[in-house]
């Protein structure tokens, strides 16, 4: 299994969504009835009640209200276990496996998080916590001998977009 970051979330742990303001309907203004407000305007008739319209106090006068609410795909934490979720190539027995920056931070935060066979190499990363800031992954080249993974290289790259739309990976 191979942690990713959560692809409702984006690794957040939440999720927001917004939705019509249940007091003024959308409107972003109530109506009150009193004497005082900023913005009065004058009844029709002879009853000495205005009618006052103020901002809403539940959307702040936009008609809309924010919810953030725990992520239900990956129950909070950000991230999601998946099979196939990161580019592989075989190269002599090598496997090459890309790690996103978002997750190596979050691993080297919380001690709980392991890739399958790279417990080790992510004991090794909280000694060396400052990446550069442009790298997007950590690539691992490694290699399955005797029932254990071996580590063969590791590094950054970041994601560069050729002129014809390929992508490049470049070496940090």
């Amino acid at each position: 299994m191979i942690l990713r970051a959560c692809p409702a979330c984006n690794g957040k742990g939440f999720v927001t969504e917004t939705k019509t303001c249940f007091r003024c309907g959308g409107t972003g203004k109530r109506k009150l009835h009193g004497t005082l407000t900023p913005l009065i305007s004058p009844k029709i008739g002879p009853s000495p009640v205005t009618e006052i319209i103020d901002f809403c106090s539940s959307c702040n006068g936009t008609g809309l209200i924010t919810l953030s609410h725990k992520c239900e795909v990956c129950n909070g934490t950000g991230y999601v276990e998946e099979k196939t979720s990161f580019e592989r190539r075989e190269e002599d027995q090598e496997k090459v496996i890309y790690i996103p920056m978002k997750l190596i931070s979050k691993a080297i935060k919380d001690p709980d998080i392991v890739i399958k066979g790279l417990h080790n190499e992510f004991k090794a990363l909280k000694f060396y916590p400052n990446f550069p800031d442009e790298a997007k992954y950590l690539v691992v080249v490694y290699r399955e001998q005797d029932g254990e993974y071996v580590v063969i290289k590791a590094y950054c790259t970041s994601n560069i977009n050729h002129v014809e739309g390929e992508v490049i990976f470049r070496k940090t």
